[in-house]
């Protein structure tokens, strides 16, 4: 890999090795080869050798060459396909540029890609579309402009990447589960363990005690660790290990084909839900207040929070700001798989917006999303 990444860089041409065009591949997606083929022409086209001699990040920071370089698969090859088609959709779209020039960046490639999808769903839905650009307009418009007959739409979209609290909790976690892994190892044990909820309350006492992410993962683990260690020392194939308020699991002798997993508990509702208000709904309706427009407003996360409690809770934000958001008509949530493949996006209603999405001719095209549709209250 390190050799085809140099010689990429050197020659600006990152389709020396075209795995993409294997056979193996192309029975995955329902094009022929020609049209693989045209696709990628097309994308040598967007991403060209200038571009990928000035690029100055690493590959992986940049959405389209890790598809490329790391990805490697069926999936990367579908995405990278379904890219390409939806910019020779879109190639005559206002404001492109500003949309071509994020894909080329390193952090803000994710974020173009959400921009283009949601672009590209509403242009095939019949919308005239525009990106505005930021750097002209110092910031001051939303993401994508919409226009069907004689009415405007605003999109603005927001990723919400994972905050302080939850990446701390990530990086804990992580040296947790590496610690059980090690200590099975050690001892000649595959492990399947799965963490307890609670486990994340425990994290975050010892945060507030000052300890770093790190250590608090290895001192949660300590419990479980012991508990391989005295399983070592009997001759069963097979134990079962539990520590309160932490996790259960098994241990499997290393000579079985069982293979170790650790299963983590997913970021907890009440803080998925702070940081979706705080971090993208509050900036974004900010955002669409400028524009003086009806607005939609598109978030992608990871994790969704439940229904009920979303629902709930955007409602209560309505009601707490409901000068600012009189014209946002939903908040359309994009639950994160990778560009072009999702499930189905949860759509909260504003039931206190002025409009409703069938003014805007947009109840359509958010029906094609086939989202999970909730009511705030």
């Amino acid at each position: 890999m390190t050799d085809i990444l140099e010689t990429a860089r050197q020659t600006g041409d990152w389709s020396i090795d075209a795995w993409w065009l294997k056979d193996n591949w192309v029975k995955v997606i329902s094009r022929t080869p020609e049209q693989v083929h045209d696709a990628f022409e097309y994308l040598k086209h967007v991403f060209g050798p200038a571009w990928l001699r000035a690029y100055n990040g690493h590959p992986i920071e940049n959405a389209f060459l890790r598809a490329v370089f790391y990805e490697r698969s069926a999936f990367a090859r579908r995405h990278l396909i379904l890219l390409s088609e939806c910019l020779q959709r879109l190639k005559d779209v206002k404001g492109l540029y500003v949309v071509v020039r994020g894909l080329r960046g390193r952090s803000e490639s994710d974020a173009a890609e959400m921009e283009l999808f949601l672009a590209d769903h509403f242009f095939q839905e019949g919308y005239e579309i525009e990106f505005p650009d930021p750097k002209k307009l110092e910031g001051k418009s939303p993401d994508i402009r919409l226009r069907i007959g004689n009415e405007r739409l605003a999109i603005e979209c927001k990723m919400l990447w994972i905050g302080e609290v939850p990446a701390w909790l990530e990086g804990g976690l992580r040296a947790a589960s590496t610690a059980l892994l090690d200590a099975a190892a050690e001892h000649k044990y595959r492990i399947h363990f799965h963490f307890d909820p609670a486990i994340v309350e425990r994290m975050l006492r010892l945060k507030r005690l000052g300890m770093d992410s790190f250590a608090a993962g290895e001192r949660i683990s300590e419990r479980v660790t012991e508990q391989i260690r005295c399983a070592s020392t009997h001759d069963h194939h097979t134990v079962w290990v539990w520590v309160q308020d932490c996790g259960e699991g098994c241990l499997f002798r290393s000579d079985t084909s069982v293979g170790s997993e650790i299963g983590t508990p997913p970021t907890p509702d009440d803080l998925l839900i702070k940081r979706l208000l705080r971090n993208a709904l509050a900036p974004a309706v900010e955002q669409l207040e400028k524009e003086n427009c009806p607005g939609i407003v598109a978030i992608t996360c990871k994790d969704v929070p439940a229904e009920d409690y979303l629902a709930q809770e955007v409602g209560r934000f309505f009601t707490q700001n409901v000068n600012s958001t009189r014209n946002v008509l939903a908040v359309v949530i994009l639950p994160w798989q990778g560009w072009f493949s999702r499930s189905a996006p949860r759509v909260v209603i504003n039931h206190l917006s002025s409009l409703r999405l069938d003014d805007m001719y947009a109840a359509r095209a958010i029906h094609q999303l086939d989202p999970i549709v909730l009511r705030s209250s």
